[in-house]
């Protein structure tokens, strides 16, 4: 049985904010100090992607108290010192 939270339930652990991959890829370029560079193949796109997903942490909370606390920044920070 888990401490929190219900068997079979499936949690999003999201911060509630959506991000571009353009957002993650500046922020890693200011850690690791790399100048940033993309391009976007157009071939590759498709009419039915979605351009933005938030996910919701609601039921996390509510069968947990989780919140976000830590910012994507932090996050993203401790992986690169890792």
């Amino acid at each position: 049985m888990p401490e929190k939270g219900e068997t079979g339930e499936v949690y999003n652990v999201w911060g509630g904010r959506g991000y571009s991959i353009q957002d993650i890829v500046k922020a890693c370029s200011e850690l690791t100090l790399i100048p940033e560079t993309m391009e976007q193949n157009q071939m590759l796109l498709h009419p039915i992607d979605n351009p933005i997903l938030i996910g919701n942490y609601n039921n996390l909370q509510k069968d947990t108290g989780w919140k976000p606390a830590c910012p994507i920044e932090n996050s993203l920070e401790k992986i690169h010192t890792y």
